[in-house]
């Protein structure tokens, strides 16, 4: 079920970022054979661009999942961030100098050509240098996938890189028709749509945060303070106490606890709406196997004690 759910979304994107492409391409036609030789050697130099952002982007999926996983929120902001100014390293080094050797490059594709080659920097100025917002993007996106979410940031991706790229395309290109223009709408959507998928990781990062410190602190209360008829429970009745499915995965169950919780801070009498934060969180705990994680350290802890007591009596006698 998980790989279908983050793998579904994350392939619809990829498919239909064709379509802007194509919009683009048909674009690019209109200013003739010169322009598109040059934007095809282009796009094949920041190919290597891209490649080599995009192979550390894709480490954020893994370390992000990997500290959630391990309930290691902390060190998530620092993964992304070291992850962020990497692809920001190598893809400005890459574009850059991909620039500023244009000619050399560019020749391998179109010798002989001084017009096409021109057309060509325009490209590499325009989309290789600022390439680098392209990687941060795709870094942000994995890292969202990391934590749980696909949906989200396929239609982040769709809207900004795909939908506005195309409302670009009709709207302020179709006014200022020049090459320039047209190069213009990749950087723009890549940094608004980076921008949205910054905000969405944030909000997903400091939610999680707040369900798991609810959760300890809950979780801290005695056993007895759970309403009686609660404890015991089994894994799924408290998915039923949490509105949930048999089903449910570790991110629903965090998005159930954090909506119900909300709910029953807004209980106005205090005894209540504590009792029922303390079921909730206990239900939560049974749920995600934080509870039966528990009772088997308390266990452990026990046959440790009941070792040690029995090695001294020996001891003595």
């Amino acid at each position: 079920y998980k790989i279908v759910r983050i793998g579904i979304p994350a392939g619809l994107q990829g498919s239909v970022f064709s379509l802007s492409n194509t919009v683009i391409q048909s674009a690019v036609n209109s200013f003739g054979s010169d322009v598109i030789a040059a934007n095809g050697a282009a796009q094949s130099i920041g190919d290597f661009t891209y490649i080599a952002q995009n192979s550390l982007a894709q480490a954020s999926l893994t370390l992000v999942g990997q500290n959630m996983g391990s309930k290691k929120y902390e060190s998530i902001h620092k993964v992304v961030w070291i992850v962020v100014g990497l692809v920001s390293i190598v893809g400005l080094i890459f574009g850059t100098t991909t620039f500023f050797l244009y000619k050399p490059l560019l020749s391998l594709y179109i010798p002989n050509n001084l017009t096409a080659l021109e057309y060509g920097r325009i490209r590499l100025l325009f989309i290789g240098i600022p390439y680098f917002l392209c990687g941060i993007m795709e870094a942000m996106a994995f890292a969202q996938r990391g934590m749980g979410m696909s949906t989200i940031p396929m239609i982040t991706s769709l809207i900004g890189s795909c939908a506005l790229r195309l409302v670009w395309v009709y709207t302020v290109f179709d006014t200022h028709q020049t090459l320039e223009i047209l190069y213009l709408s990749y950087p723009i959507t890549w940094l608004v749509t980076l921008s949205v998928h910054t905000i969405f990781f944030n909000v997903k990062l400091s939610k999680t945060k707040k369900v798991n410190k609810m959760a300890t602190e809950s979780s801290n209360n005695p056993l007895e303070k759970v309403t009686p008829e609660l404890v015991g429970m089994s894994q799924s009745d408290a998915l039923k106490y949490l509105e949930l499915p048999e089903d449910a995965n570790d991110f629903q169950m965090d998005e159930a606890f954090w909506k119900l919780s909300k709910r029953a801070r807004n209980i106005k009498d205090d005894k209540q709406r504590d009792q029922k934060i303390i079921d909730l969180s206990y239900a939560y705990d049974v749920a995600t196997g934080k509870e039966a994680k528990r009772l088997y350290e308390k266990i452990d802890d026990m046959n440790i004690t009941i070792a040690s007591l029995l090695k001294v009596g020996r001891k003595i006698i």
